[in-house]
């Protein structure tokens, strides 16, 4: 019995103290598993073990200064640190078993309890242990326990701050604001968010309410940061709409957890109803951060009216990044050039065949094929769009790309789709303008086609097919061809004897600090352009 008096130096509040921490521990994992994702369990459950052992080896350090016995404090200090173990699997079978209930308003207020009772705790502690051997300096007794506090405060709300070593929690928000692109037979609402969630459209219109969701199989996505709600063209032409998205808590679970729902502004949407002049704005070579694109379009936006806008690829450099080349490049772009208001069409350039996630290109953007595929045609007003898809801009038996390259047979298929269907149907022919959308330009310089270009990076010509679209399009006769890639500054290029010009819109210049593309009006019968800018 005289052992266990060796105890009774610790007095009962701490084992008081000890369990309000326990019990603010389960309420803040509660919350973690309802408010936050990409968080590591283990490495929480191990930041808090090795919290508890450094507890213990302190409250043995100073036990022995004390003139303690070392075992009694040593059992002490292990039992202090299984304690700790405990809860943290206590805890951690308790939210696993209530994470069905719904608590998530409570989150600040138990972080806050949390804090505040392990505070308490410390605190005490320490100044209790401190008075057994340091009666005297009042000085030395405040550094010490200030540092300690402020050693064990930052284990402590290490989890909360800062999930797998270092990697920021961020609150659950809208990432963009949306944009609508056009599909076959429906309009196709993108947003993002910063993290996975679900994804929702409230559209209003003519007092009637409508509900449309990212889903697919009958059962709404739950996985991503992109979010596709398909909506019927006659719904939401003319309405109002509204983005929202609930946060995906669990991806892993068999019933799905859902937490904070967030909410956009509400947009008003309405596509070309006209019949004959008709102008749109072009966005090409992004290439990297957006800020000076989107103040462009920005501008252009406030100055201009004008009936769609066409991306013209190339958003980025590589698609590595849903933040930093899908999010910001394109949706953040489209929205601002958009002004969340009026349709959008993508053309894909040569640099989106690159990066992990390029093969997500096409589950992420709509075009009006039928098949989905990256070449289609549409009409707005009195014009014919036919857009087309070159591939890379280098040959397939380029050594870099190792032979996984076979944009020579996709260019066979579409020139197939093109001569085949798009000649035969001659549906252009009813158009005042027939025009034509590519990346990479058909007219290369001033007297120069592209099948003729030689390239100052391998001193070939990358001519594959080019020679045969050229014909094509003067058998079409094509009135106008927009591309970027040249990464020139907006200007026609047109060669002796072809009746047809190529805009080259422009991009970002002079080292990424400045930006400059173009509007096209088609009106009068006359075609022009206007170039916007960002220095």
């Amino acid at each position: 019995m005289k052992f266990f008096e060796k105890f009774k130096k610790t007095p009962v509040v701490f084992y008081l103290l000890e369990l309000i921490y326990f019990i603010g521990t389960c309420i803040i994992e509660y919350n973690y598993y309802l408010n936050y994702v990409n968080w590591n369990e283990t490495v929480v459950i191990l930041i808090w073990v090795a919290l508890a052992v450094i507890y213990g080896v302190l409250g043995m350090l100073i036990g022995m200064a004390a003139g303690r016995g070392w075992l009694p404090i040593l059992i002490e200090a292990l039992a202090f640190a299984a304690f700790a173990i405990v809860q943290a699997v206590l805890c951690d079978v308790i939210i696993k078993s209530a994470i069905g209930m719904s608590n998530v308003a409570a989150g600040t207020a138990a972080q806050i309890i949390y804090y505040v009772s392990n505070a308490i705790m410390h605190i005490f502690l320490i100044m209790y242990t401190l008075k057994i051997f340091w009666k005297y300096s009042k000085v030395a007794n405040a550094v010490i326990v200030s540092v300690m506090i402020l050693a064990m405060t930052f284990f402590t709300m290490y989890p909360t701050l800062y999930s797998t070593f270092g990697k920021s929690i961020a609150s659950f928000s809208l990432k963009s604001e949306p944009c609508v692109f056009v599909g076959d037979d429906c309009y196709v609402v993108i947003f993002a968010t910063s993290q996975d969630g679900t994804g929702e459209v409230l559209v209003e219109k003519d007092g009637q309410e409508y509900r449309y969701y990212d889903q697919i199989n009958g059962v709404q996505r739950f996985v991503g940061q992109f979010h596709r709600v398909e909506i019927p063209k006659d719904i939401l032409n003319g309405g109002s709409y509204t983005i929202s998205s609930r946060q995906t808590l669990d991806t892993t679970s068999y019933g799905i957890p859902l937490g904070k729902t967030v909410t956009g502004k509400t947009y008003t949407f309405h596509d070309y109803s006209g019949t004959g002049d008709v102008s749109f704005l072009c966005v090409s070579d992004v290439q990297g951060p957006y800020e000076k694109a989107q103040q462009a379009t920005k501008e252009a936006a406030k100055t201009h009216s004008y009936d769609f806008v066409l991306m013209l690829g190339d958003s980025s450099s590589q698609y590595n990044s849903y933040e930093k080349d899908f999010i910001e490049p394109i949706l953040k772009v489209a929205a601002s050039a958009s002004r969340s208001e009026i349709p959008c069409y993508y053309v894909i350039g040569n640099h989106e065949n690159k990066g992990t996630y390029a093969k997500y290109l096409n589950d992420l953007i709509p075009t009006p094929s039928k098949d989905n595929q990256l070449y289609y045609t549409f009409t707005v007003g009195d014009a014919f769009f036919t857009a087309l898809n070159f591939g890379d801009d280098h040959n397939d038996e380029m050594a870099r790309y190792n032979g996984i390259n076979h944009f020579n047979a996709y260019k066979d298929a579409e020139y197939t789709w093109l001569t085949e269907e798009v000649m035969q149907a001659k549906e252009y022919e009813s158009y005042t303008y027939n025009i034509v959308l590519s990346h990479i330009p058909v007219l290369m310089g001033q007297e120069l086609y592209t099948y003729d270009y030689v390239c100052s990076e391998c001193n070939q010509k990358h001519d594959y097919k080019w020679r045969e679209f050229t014909q094509a399009y003067l058998d079409m006769g094509v009135d106008y061809v927009v591309s970027g890639h040249t990464h020139s500054e907006p200007r026609e290029v047109s060669v002796e004897g072809c009746p047809f010009k190529n805009l080259q819109v422009g991009s970002k210049y002079n080292g990424g600090q400045s930006y400059r593309n173009s509007i096209v009006t088609l009106r009068g019968g006359q075609i022009t352009y206007e170039v916007y800018q960002a220095e």
